[in-house]
């Protein structure tokens, strides 16, 4: 058994919940690109990150199997993040560009983020100076 069908085993059930996200996320991306072949979609144990995209002919993108258990838009997300990165490999503008035409909504998952991310260097800032008094 070859190394390939052995991760396929393993990974089976994460395959099935995300291979119908995947293709429905494929089926309205190449709408508009025609002309990019179908990436391949694998799972993996990817610890860092949701998803991977390696821009070979055709793309090979790499889900972690962790997001199987995450929310179904957020799977749409990482896909369509994965399968703009086909078009655009780096986050410039035009690559958000194209993400938004996919996924309008992250943006405003990311404003949440940086609203947080603001709030909490704040209280840490608070604190600093608090123990700076004592």
């Amino acid at each position: 058994m070859g190394k390939g069908v052995g991760a396929m085993k393993a990974n089976k059930t994460e395959y099935q919940i995300l291979s119908p996200v995947f293709e429905d996320c494929w089926n309205k991306f190449s709408a508009e690109f025609p002309h990019i072949p179908h990436p391949i979609m694998r799972i993996g144990k990817n610890k860092k990150t949701w998803g991977l995209c390696y821009g070979c002919t055709p793309a090979k993108i790499s889900l972690s199997k962790a997001l199987a258990k995450m929310p179904s838009k957020f799977q749409q997300h990482v896909i369509f993040h994965e399968l703009c990165h086909i078009i655009y490999p780096n986050h410039r503008r035009e690559f958000y560009d194209l993400l938004d035409h996919f996924d309008p909504t992250h943006q405003k998952q990311n404003d949440r983020t940086n609203e947080r991310l603001a709030r909490m260097e704040e209280m840490k800032k608070k604190v600093m100076e608090e123990m700076g008094k004592t």
